[in-house]
């Protein structure tokens, strides 16, 4: 079956997959890596939390994982 996979996240946060639409059969799993990137560093101050959504379809309802990047300065 094939999935299709999408990403959405705030300002100042890029999100590249390296594959979006992943053949995966039944009852499997599959893994897709990604690379995140920070606009800007923040190097004083309180951490900036980043928010991001990664959407699985396949042929039934879209499954949605949310999740927080806090980069680290100097990291």
């Amino acid at each position: 079956m094939s999935v299709t996979l999408d990403t959405t996240s705030s300002a100042g946060l890029s999100v590249r997959l390296s594959q979006t639409t992943p053949t995966v059969a039944a009852g499997q799993t599959a893994s897709v890596r990604a690379r995140l990137r920070v606009d800007r560093a923040r190097l004083f101050g309180q951490t900036r939390r980043l928010p991001f959504v990664l959407t699985a379809q396949g042929r039934t309802t879209p499954q949605r994982r949310a999740a927080i990047l806090a980069p680290v300065a100097g990291a």
